[in-house]
């Protein structure tokens, strides 16, 4: 199973104190920490466009409670 996006828990701060928190969190654990997107409650961090990965086999695991990131996990399709 692969990362395919990141999901961080917004702490009532607004959406820039949440992305900027979203990206150190990242950086810190090696994924990657470019574009953000932001809704009310989350930030998301893709790391890996969904059409890379097998249909139906996309799963949410708890990366770190303490944190609030959780992960899209999925399994990757072999290439061709």
């Amino acid at each position: 199973m692969s990362v395919q996006t990141l999901i961080v828990a917004c702490r009532g701060k607004g959406k820039k104190a949440c992305a900027k928190r979203a990206k150190a969190w990242a950086k810190r654990n090696g994924f990657r920490y470019g574009k953000v997107d932001c809704k009310t409650k989350t930030c998301r961090l893709r790391q890996v466009p969904p059409k890379r990965f097998c249909k139906g086999t996309f799963r949410t695991i708890t990366m770190s409670k303490r944190s609030g990131v959780k992960a899209v996990v999925g399994k990757r399709k072999l290439r061709a």
